[in-house]
């Protein structure tokens, strides 16, 4: 008999909004559930997320009773995986193994039984994965059809899993049928019904597989109206039901127990056609994205579409800089945090040590990259991450840490890239600075108050800015319903960065009219792109110096850190072998992050401004920015007086609703005038 798996993957990232958890159980999770409890003959597969179980047991705890009678009655098999969530092939492997032991465990709690396979977050694969995996007890887990045929593999060999092995080590793969995928349930039941008979027809004794978000049932757009006001799911489930004399119901258990696999794969490094358009640089994807387009129109797809894909996961740590590193920051906090004990099956549970389970949470991949949602671009999913690593890395400086006093200078090449990266940290504070962007601070760690000051994302472009530009996938002409791969490129995008916006970056700017907003770069600017390399050097003081100076020389840059109990003192020294420019102003940025809706400058004592508008201060010797709900600011104050300027730093990214302006942090400019051969400046950042 043909045999259908058909499963869910059901995920919350670390950081989001209650009320996002709450629309989604009333909109998708809790109506099917209730579906299937309707359905006694049907069996499946879910997945749902560590970080999802911890919020439903929190805010639908009758959730998680539900699926476990699922469970226990043998009509839903439950996945297990990596209880954050994260990218397997890039987190540690301690971690991965760790993570994926976690899940079994509260699996088992919840259903009654150890899970055997793994959902694969964003079917991220690479080859090296099947030793890890294997060591972590997981047998099986569902990936695309995409990365059969990225191996050479033809649709109609796909009739059941697949064993892939590394290390000596194996386990079997079930290839997602992408069309079943895209089809369900934007398209009519009886044209997917009509899709499984096509495949049964092929392969009467065979398997198909489709497994996907369970938000596409009633949290993404258009589908809560589809799937539970006009009954698709119950239609679709009954349809399943009429068709019992040549189709069956299945979970992956019950395949890998009673099938033999298909043969033997050689997997590349691969996740989902989508992924492969996202990860590409800019033009890249707008060229890849085209390419296709132009594939399509000629009728010539399907004959070449196995060897046409994009680039793969990794891709994003290309793009993207913060996350790479973050991830950096991940793989060197994880080997000096106290491991993760194993756990033989006949042990009573093993508790995570926290700054362990911490740093799990800070490997929740959604805040990684970008495609379709958010990503990346939203600020509380980020805040969450960066919140959960400064925990895990405070409390292991506080318990196994070297316990020493004042501040603490490290310098080490972080991300293996060649280029050194600085840490200067205390107790309350952590910075971290690179080398290879002018020695700019990447990371700005209040250890009290969980927030890193300095994770601003800069305003860059994306494949879909621009009105001309329209995406490879999701071109379903015959779909009843529009999904999240048919979302409208955005048209109105802001004005981009010429370069990143760190603090601690500087420029010369030449003779600005009066008032003129510094937070603007201009072209003759001669500092403000040609940092280069920068050199770190610890003094005898404790101060952190960063040095830049150009290949060709003619000036050089110091600038000097050094850390107090609850701040910070900046000094920075530009010395020129020229006059400068009469009327330069030498100028320094330091953009913050903090949220728009209670978020506030006040300068001197009481002159509060809107941080959502642009403004230019003259003569400023002190200002306070800070968030009125929690209580948390910074406040700088200056040697002598200086020229402020700020301005909102709002992005434009695509979400599951469209375009999306994104405040993301506020961009403050510091400026003084330059004199002869040199100019200076210096001030204190004190955190409250």
């Amino acid at each position: 008999m043909f045999r259908f798996v058909f499963g869910i993957h059901c995920h919350q990232p670390v950081g989001n909004f209650d009320e996002v958890i709450d629309d989604a159980v009333t909109d998708a999770y809790r109506p099917f559930l209730d579906e299937i409890g309707r359905h006694e003959n049907l069996r499946m597969t879910i997945h749902v997320s560590g970080c999802l179980i911890q919020m439903l047991e929190k805010r639908a705890p009758d959730l998680i009773e539900t699926l476990g009678e699922l469970a226990r009655g043998g009509r839903v098999e439950l996945l297990g995986g990596g209880f954050y969530e994260p990218i397997f092939p890039v987190i540690p492997e301690a971690d991965l193994i760790g993570q994926i032991e976690y899940m079994a465990q509260r699996i088992e709690k919840i259903g009654g039984r150890r899970p055997r396979g793994a959902w694969l977050p964003e079917r991220v694969w690479e080859p090296s994965l099947p030793e890890p995996l294997s060591q972590a007890g997981v047998e099986y887990l569902p990936v695309d059809d995409e990365h059969f045929r990225a191996a050479g593999f033809k649709n109609s060999e796909l009739t059941n899993r697949f064993v892939v092995t590394s290390g000596g080590k194996a386990v079997s793969l079930f290839p997602i049928d992408e069309r079943l995928r895209y089809v369900i349930p934007f398209h009519s039941v009886p044209e997917v019904i009509d899709e499984l008979k096509k495949r049964a027809a092929a392969n009467p004794d065979g398997v198909v597989v489709m497994a996907d978000d369970g938000e596409k049932f009633g949290v993404w757009p258009s589908t809560k109206e589809r799937c539970w006001t006009k009954k698709w799911v119950s239609k679709f489930f009954e349809a399943l039901e009429k068709e019992s004399d040549w189709l069956e119901t299945s979970t992956f258990e019950d395949v890998v127990d009673s099938t033999e696999p298909a043969g033997y794969a050689s997997i590349p490094a691969a996740s989902y056609f989508e992924m492969g358009e996202w990860a590409l640089p800019v033009e890249a994807s707008r060229d890849f994205s085209k390419f296709v387009r132009g594939l399509k129109k000629r009728n010539e797809w399907e004959e070449v579409r196995p060897f046409v894909r994009g680039g793969t996961w990794r891709g994003f740590l290309q793009k993207y800089p913060e996350t790479r590193h973050r991830l950096a920051r991940i793989h060197d906090l994880s080997a000096r945090l106290r491991p993760y004990p194993s756990r033989k099956p006949d042990e009573a549970l093993i508790e995570v040590p926290p700054e362990r389970e911490s740093l799990w949470r800070a490997q929740c991949n959604c805040a990684y990259w970008h495609g379709v949602f958010g990503g990346i671009y939203l600020p509380f999913l980020r805040a969450a991450l960066n919140a959960a690593m400064i925990r895990a890395e405070h409390r292991h400086d506080r318990v196994d840490g070297p316990h020493v006093s004042g501040a603490q200078i490290r310098i080490v090449d972080l991300d293996a890239d060649g280029n050194l990266e600085a840490c200067l940290s205390n107790g309350r504070l952590s910075l971290w600075l690179r080398s290879n962007e002018g020695g700019l601070v990447e990371e700005m760690d209040d250890r009290l108050r969980l927030l890193d000051y300095a994770d601003v994302l800069s305003r860059r472009p994306e494949a879909y800015h621009g009105s001309d530009v329209t995406a490879a996938g999701g071109e379903d002409e015959a779909a009843e319903a529009a999904t999240i791969h048919d979302m409208p490129v955005v048209t109105e995008v802001p004005d981009y960065d010429p370069f990143r916006r760190k603090p601690l970056r500087v420029r010369l700017v030449h003779a600005p009219e009066e008032d003129e907003d510094l937070t603007v770069s201009r072209t003759d600017d001669p500092l403000a792109l040609g940092l280069g390399r920068s050199m770190f050097e610890k003094t005898a003081a404790g101060e952190l110096r960063i040095v830049s100076t150009p290949a060709d020389g003619g000036w050089r840059l110091v600038r000097t850190l050094a850390l107090r109990t609850e701040g910070i003192d900046v000094r920075v020294e530009l010395e020129s072998e020229s006059e400068l420019p009469q009327g330069s102003v030498l100028v320094v940025e330091w953009p913050v992050s903090i949220w728009e809706k209670d978020g506030e400058i006040v300068y001197g004592k009481d002159r509060k401004i809107d941080i959502s508008k642009n403004r230019t201060v003259e003569s400023v010797r002190a200002l306070t920015i800070r968030n009125r709900s929690n209580g948390a600011a910074l406040r700088f104050g200056f040697t002598k007086p200086v020229r402020v300027s700020h301005d909102p730093i709002r992005t434009v990214s695509l979400s599951e609703k469209g375009g999306e302006q994104i405040y993301q942090g506020a961009l403050l400019v510091f400026g003084v005038a330059a004199r002869a051969r040199r100019a200076s400046m210096e001030f204190t950042i004190d955190v409250a």
